[in-house]
Order: C-alpha cells, then structure tokens, then sequence
C-alpha cells in the first residue's frame, strides 16, 4: 500500500511540476524564514541558561521611591543588601556582589584601557557557572589584590606564558596577581567580562563601608536559593529587613525601598535599569520576530492547502476510480496525508540547505556569533520534526477530507455540480485563505515601515543638544598630580590645530546614562523633601561644544577657580526641585552630598540616552579637571590628519595611556543599535513572506486561468479586448487583496500604537504610512496575477478552444 502511495504522489508531482514546484518552493522559503528566526530567537532566549543553578539564581533589583512616587528604578543597589540577605535568611545558599570598574591594566610595557572589569565578592565564582581552566573557584577571590582573568585576557597580557602567579598593574598605582583563569565568557551571557578584581581590596583600600553602607548604590547583587522558594515572598523579607536597617534615614528623608528577584534568565531581555552590567536585548522584538516566523510558515501551508482544493476538480475522476474499486475514506485520506508528507519532507530538505546557506548572513546581521549553532541542539531537531508533522497533518488534512469526500457516480457521469458544493466549491473558504495571507502580508509592511520611520524620526530628532562633528576622546587612567597643569596645557596646545574649534571635558556624553544623585533638596529643607537627580560633572566648554541652549542665568566660567561649587539645572530638574520657573532655581543653594553648590543657570532639556527615556531631571555640576571624556569640536576637512595630530599630544601629555576615540553621532546612536536589527530583519523577512504569498497567488490564478481557457477563447472570438479579458480575470484576485487591505490596516494601527508606547518621543502616524503598504500589495498582486492573464489573453483562440 505504502509503494502504492508513493507511485501516486510521485506521478503527481511530475504531471503537475508548476504546481508542485509553486507548493515545495512555497513550503521551503516558509519553513526557513521559520527556522532562521527560530536561530535568533534561540540565542536570545538561551542567556545565561548554561549556569548549572539557572533556575535557583536571582539578582535583587531596587526601585526607589520619593514622597510616594517613583524616582529611580536600579539593576542593583548596595552591596550591603546581597551580604544581609544571605546572613540573615537560610533560604539563601550563596551571594555574590559586583560593581563595574574600569582602568587602564599594563603588564611589561603592555598597556590596554579595560572597561569590561568588575570588583567581584569572594564568592562569584562559586555562584556562577564560569568554569575556570586554573585555580580555586572557593579561593580565587578571597585574598585583597587578587584578580582573575578570561584566557584571552591572559593571551593579551601575557603572551604564551603561563598567567599564574603574575601580576597586572591597575592605573599605575596598584599590583594584583593573577589568582585564577576562566574560560571566555560565553557570548549568551548578559554578564560580559575580562578581569574580576577581588573586592577584598576595595574594602581594604575604602573600608567597610563599601560592603556594609545601605546607602552606596551601584553594586550588583546576585543570590542563590534553595529549590522551590518563592521569590516574591523571600522579597517581602527583604523589603523589611531594609526597613528595619534603615527605619530612621528613609523616615527622615521621606523615602522607600522595594527590592525585588529577578530571575537571572529573564535579565537579558526583559531589563534596562540603572546599572546594567551590558546592553540587554529586547524581549518585545523577539516575541514580535517569533510571530513572524509562525506567520510566513502559516502563509506557506494556506498556499498548500488553497493550492491542493483548487486542484481538487482535476483529481475528482481519480478518487471516484478509486472509490469504485474498493477504496475506503481512511484509505483516501492516508493517500492524500501521504502526499502531503512527502511534499513537507522535500520542502523540509530545501529549507534545510537554505537555512545553511543564510547563516552567516543572518549572523552578521544581528551579531548572533558563529559558534552558536543550532545543528547540535536536541530541541531544534524537535521543533524541526514537530514543524514536519504538523504541517503535513495541518495542510493536508483538509484537502485530504474534501477529496475524499466525492460520491463516485456523480464524479464519473462528469456531474461536477456537488464538486462545486464540496471540493472546488470550497471557494468561500480559500477566498478567506488568500485574504488571511495578504492582510497578515500588508500589516507587516506597515510594520517594516513604521519601525524605519520611527528610528529615522530618532535619528532627526532634536536632542536638545548637537553630537555632530565630535570626537569624543577617553580620559587618561594613568596620571598624577600635575595633571591638572598638564590638562590646561594639552586643551591650549590642540586648539592650537585650525581644525579644532573647542574642547570640553565631562564624567559623561550623549549615549551614556547620568549618574544619580539621592538626597537633593533646597538648602534650608528637611530631609524628606529629598529627591533623586541625574547629574554629571562638566568643565566650561561642554555646554557650547554640545550646542545645549541657556535658558536662564549664566553658564560656568572660562576661570577654573570661579565657579568651584557651582551647578546649572535642565529644565526638568528645575520642576522637579518645586519650582514653577527657570527665574525662581537662579541663585538658590541646595543641598548636595555633604556641600551647598549654587544654582546659575537653567539649560534647555536634553537627551543624555536614548529618546526611548523621557527628559531626565538632570544636574551639572562644574570641575574644570576631569579625566573621564574629552571632547573635541573639530572640522571634516583633514579628518585623518586632525586625528593623528590629536593622538600625538594625548600621547606627548599622557604617556602610558592608550588613545581611543570614536565619534559623539556614531556613540550616541549605537543605543538604537537593537531596533536597526530588528528594522533589518523585520524588513527582510516581510518581503519573504510577501514572496510565498504572490506564489500562492500565482499558482491559483494559474490554476482558475487554465480553468477558464475556453472560455478566454470564445470572448476573444466574440471581440473582447485583451485589456477586457485581463480585467475580467484580475477583477476577483484584487477585489480579495483589496479586502485583505480592509481588515489588516486597523489591526496594523492598533499594533503601532501599542508598539509606540516603548518611546519617550513618537513619530505622528500620517496615512501615507498605510497607503503605501496598500499600493505596494495590490501592485505585487496584480503584476503576479498579469504574468499569467497577458499570457493566456494574448493566446490564440483557436488553440484555446481545443483546449481539453
């Protein structure tokens, strides 16, 4: 029986080979569209999954509230919090504390800036999964002036040279030896890092306030639990042990904590506090991407199915022969499953060489590195079978009953009347499957587009501050205590280069977060009108380099002893401290960590971050001797020559420090990094699904066309046009997509708009957003249909009379 099925599918195919190509082809694309998100979808989801107590591993995260209203929302707090946690409650089995640093690392005359480092609790390494290649993950961290390094760290500094026992040298001052060395820290890690330092020797340099104090944010606290305990109730406890730790300041100051546990493996795409040890991903665009996938393979198995019943008239003689010698339903409906299951497993087999083939590029596309592979994965070959079966089952189920369904005398006596009512006359329902596919086609280009002109609309967006024409230079790690003679020298001497207008130094730049700032109130205030502030240090030239416009008072003196304890508000910040004007804050002195700076100028809003953030209330304050950033205004013309000229006296006043540079525009940018990717993808994968759609289209107006040929030929004896003839066999395809149009642009704005609300700053949706999608389909749709209407309306009409 099974040979018997194969001869059948096989003769089938061959007799049909446009269809069958149209049908594999359609299959093929749909199932590697499916199977290349599903790599990106997979990487995403699959951080931080290889620690061995993924599921029992959670970060305590802090939101902080003033006077009853949300200020800050952290990705830690103190250090103090992870130590108290596990002291104090036995469902904790382990904590460790981290808190990002950053240096230039120099061993034998070799010298390199390193931002990817942490301060690390003794304890990290026993918490995490990150398998070391030498030393004691229990010890390695334990004693002051210890340090472990990644093996390429250990390649870097040292060479072919064993790393142990070695010491690196941290901004010219401290020695720490190399007590450990780890693996590369995988890519699916959300965190990234070359060197852990002990945090043993902060506190013997600091004291035990870097541990103990509640109030000292920035530090990333990690715990493991014991199995089955609850998270949001062992948060509840924390909630109060911080209460009961800090009863009398959060009272005094009008403040609130809640703490709560954050699952390590939802980190990475469901994150963006202050703080983040990386960029994280977003969980809404792979969800989005994953729906996609399902899309373009769902519009792959409805051409199938709309394909398969359309051709169900052409086989009606072959089931009522069948039927006539003795075959049951159950028989007809395996053969026809059968077909089905063959076609999926060739489409399967092409969609596997596509899927191949596009891996580099769909890697270079979103950074998913090469060594991820999905080959080796257990679960791909599982979603790959189910994939398989399903859609052999899914597609093939319903032609399979419709054509199984024909009574065998009516089939054979040439009555294709109850055809028309069962078979081919499932014409209500395959107009509703070629809806379905163009209005989920339409609605993805209106998504394509909206993601582009959302993102252009950023990019254009006035910042409240320029980032053009900026080169922003990395402060020296390594200086000493005539760098502030050496700072004014160096400013003096690049301005001496006519391609080089202004200079400025800051702690921050366009792209970077503000730090924050708690406990800010008018002097003269209680305690518990505090509240919390962005804020950056800034010399006298960052305001007129970064073009931010002066609203009110003065901005800081070009004298470096004039404006000492001094600071210039934002807009926001004004509003935020309790004023109604820029008029009013000019002047007042506030209360600033322990010093009393005053108020001189008001500055216009402006965007630090990403306009995914609202306008932040931010502080300025002046210190005309940073070493942090420095930024250069400077000239397109000579680029390469004015660069070089600026690395030559960074290199000649900073000796041992290396020059890294990049440009404000292209920093700033790289925050809207994800959804360019997800822009490309989205793009990318809208046009394949478009294509398996126009080849479902293509293949039943190539079907209905054939269908209709003698009667194309007597209209064409009769002196019908072949324009006449073309409109009469487009009219219905189009009046479909036209339809598919109708039902898919409301749920297109709908899905806008709730996309929309993860921005600060939107784009104002105007129709053309809609109207060009809809020309774009119906013109694809029609230009699909013509291929093959011209063709027959041109043909002679005595050949298509003896059309059989």
């Amino acid at each position: 029986m099974l040979k018997n099925y194969l001869v059948i599918a096989y003769r089938n195919l061959l007799r049909h080979k446009v269809f069958s190509l149209i049908n594999i082809l359609g299959l093929a694309i749909g199932m590697a569209v499916c199977l290349l998100i599903f790599q990106f979808v997979s990487f995403e989801v699959s951080y931080d999954q290889f620690h061995k107590y993924k599921s029992d591993i959670y970060r305590i995260r802090l939101d902080r509230y003033d006077k009853g209203e949300l200020s800050t929302q952290w990705a830690g707090g103190s250090a103090a919090v992870g130590h108290a946690t596990k002291a104090n409650f036995p469902e904790v089995l382990s904590h460790s504390v981290l808190h990002s640093l950053q240096g230039v690392i120099s061993y034998d005359n070799r010298e390199f800036r390193e931002e990817n480092i942490f301060w690390a609790s003794d304890s990290t390494l026993v918490l995490f999964s990150f398998p070391l290649l030498e030393g004691d993950p229990k010890t390695a961290l334990v004693e002051p002036y210890s340090v472990v390094i990644t093996e390429s760290a250990a390649k870097k500094y040292f060479g072919d040279e064993p790393a142990m026992g070695k010491s690196l040298e941290v901004n010219g001052r401290t020695l720490h030896k190399v007590t450990g060395v780890l693996k590369d820290i995988p890519e699916n890690s959300h965190l990234q890092f070359d060197m852990l330092f002990a945090m043993a020797t902060w506190v013997k340099l600091d004291g035990e306030d870097v541990m103990t104090a509640w109030q000292w944010d920035g530090f990333l606290s990690y715990i493991r639990v014991k199995p089955g305990t609850d998270p949001e109730v062992l948060a509840d406890k924390i909630d109060e042990l911080a209460l009961n730790e800090q009863k009398d300041y959060l009272a005094q100051a009008n403040h609130r904590m809640d703490f709560s546990l954050q699952p390590i493996t939802d980190i990475h795409l469901y994150s963006n506090y202050l703080v983040e040890a990386s960029t994280n991903g977003d969980g809404e665009s792979v969800f989005f991407l994953g729906i996609i996938a399902i899309i373009v393979l769902i519009i792959a198995w409805v051409n199938y199915i709309n394909l398969s019943t359309a051709r169900s008239v052409d086989r009606a003689r072959e089931v009522g022969l069948r039927k006539t010698t003795g075959a049951s339903k159950q028989q007809l409906i395996t053969q026809f499953l059968f077909e089905s299951f063959l076609i999926n497993l060739l489409a399967s087999g092409i969609a596997l060489t596509i899927f191949q083939a596009a891996r580099g590029w769909l890697a270079n596309l979103t950074d998913i590195p090469d060594s991820y592979s999905l080959w080796a994965k257990p679960e791909f070959w599982i979603a790959f079978a189910a994939m398989l079966l399903i859609g052999s089952v899914l597609a093939g189920l319903y032609p399979a009953f419709v054509l199984s369904s024909f009574k065998p005398v009516q089939v054979l006596k040439g009555n294709m009347g109850q055809i028309g009512k069962t078979g081919f006359g499932a014409i209500t329902f395959r107009k509703g499957l070629v809806v379905l596919q163009f209005a989920i086609s339409v609605a993805l280009i209106v998504g394509t587009l909206a993601v582009r002109e959302q993102i252009s609309f950023m990019a254009n967006y006035d910042l409240g501050l320029s980032v053009d024409q900026i080169l922003v230079v990395r402060g020296p790690g390594i200086s000493d205590s005539t760098y502030g003679e050496k700072i004014l020298a160096y400013e003096a001497e690049l301005l001496q280069n006519p391609n080089i207008s202004q200079f400025a130094l800051s702690t921050h730049i366009p792209g970077n977060r503000a730090n924050n700032a708690g406990g800010i109130r008018v002097l003269g205030e209680a305690e518990a009108e505090s509240k919390q502030y962005g804020f950056l240090w800034a010399n006298n030239g960052f305001l007129d380099l970064y073009d931010i416009e002066l609203v009110e008072g003065r901005k800081f003196a070009p004298e470096t002893w004039r404006d000492t304890n001094t600071v210039i508000f934002n807009e926001a910040a004004v509003t935020h401290l309790g004023f109604s004007s820029p008029e009013e804050v000019i002047g007042q002195k506030i209360e600033f960590w322990g010093t009393t700076p005053t108020v001189i100028g008001v500055v216009k809003n402006f965007h630090l971050r990403s306009l995914r953030e609202d306008f932040r209330p931010t502080i300025i304050r002046y210190y005309p001797m940073l070493s942090s950033y420095q930024s250069l205004k400077i000239s397109t013309k000579n680029l390469q020559e004015t660069i070089a000229y600026a690395e030559e006296q960074y290199q000649r006043f900073f000796p041992g420090n290396p020059f890294e540079h990049v440009f404000a525009d292209e920093y700033f940018n790289r925050q809207y990094q994800t959804d360019q990717q997800f822009g490309k993808v989205f793009g990318i994968f809208t046009i394949l699904a478009i294509l398996v759609a126009c080849l479902g289209l293509f293949g039943l107006a190539s079907f209905t066309i054939v269908k209709r040929t003698k009667e194309i030929g007597i209209r064409k004896v009769l002196g019908a046009s072949v324009s006449q003839i073309m409109f009469l066999l487009s009219k219905e395809f189009l009046l479909l997509v036209m339809i598919s149009n109708l039902v898919a642009l409301p749920l297109a704005y709908w899905g806008i708009t709730v996309w929309l609300e993860n921005f600060s700053v939107r784009m104002e949706m105007s129709a053309i957003l809609f109207l060009i999608p809809f020309i774009i389909v119906v013109f694809i749709a029609w230009m699909t249909i013509s291929i093959q209407t011209l063709k027959t309306a041109n043909a002679n009409p005595a050949k298509s009379l003896r059309y059989e």
